[in-house]
């Protein structure tokens, strides 16, 4: 299991040492995982505030985790939490995300999200087609508000053999 929390937000808000970071696993990940020939799962925590920045370099970690692929790895883990400098403003608006690397390899893919679904339906669709192969899937979410959106995204994965939505 190989585990990456990053422990600060993502967004327009990052020191430059917290971008050296972000930086150094975007250049890095690739080549050190390539000869772990056991690592089965990666995991990823992420704390968000939703800008074009956050989406930016969102959008390279996720890339870069996707692209990963030792001959084990099976799992995908995600939990995350997202927010809006003013949460309470009426003119919000989720991130789209851009296309992701596929990755064909992930069969189970797991999701925490701790925001209330603020991470947007096109940002989880774009996950979630990054990963065709995904046969297990456990979604845990604060709210059940938006089940039928997330039921309708489940529904694209043709192989999928459990679901569980908490």
């Amino acid at each position: 299991r190989f585990d990456i929390n990053i422990d600060f937000y993502l967004g327009r808000d990052i020191t430059a040492w917290q971008d050296g970071i972000i930086t150094n696993l975007v250049n890095n990940l690739e080549n050190v995982t390539k000869d772990m020939d056991y690592l089965e799962r990666i995991e990823l925590a992420f704390n968000l505030k939703v800008s074009e920045e956050a989406e930016d370099q969102l959008h390279r970690i996720l890339s870069t985790l996707l692209r990963v692929q030792p001959k084990n790895l099976f799992e995908i883990s995600f939990t995350m939490s997202i927010s809006f400098d003013d949460d309470d403003d009426a003119n919000n608006q989720p991130m789209p995300l851009e296309p992701l690397p596929i990755n064909n390899q992930i069969k189970v893919l797991k999701l925490s999200d701790w925001s209330h679904w603020k991470s947007s339906k096109l940002a989880t669709k774009r996950l979630f087609e990054s990963m065709p192969n995904v046969v297990e899937l456990r979604c845990d979410n604060l709210t059940s508000y938006h089940i039928v959106e997330l039921l309708e995204l489940a529904s694209n994965f043709s192989n999928l053999c459990f679901l569980d939505l908490t």
